[in-house]
């Protein structure tokens, strides 16, 4: 599957990955996000 999403700016990323059957892996979650000040 491919997914497209709109451009944006960030500081941080968060990448959510679960094992799942026969040894592959899951994404789960993916954040982006920046700090408050």
């Amino acid at each position: 599957r491919q997914f497209v999403f709109a451009p944006i700016t960030t500081q941080r990323i968060r990448v959510l990955v679960n094992a799942s059957e026969y040894y592959l892996s899951r994404i789960v979650e993916v954040e982006a996000w920046t700090p408050s000040p």
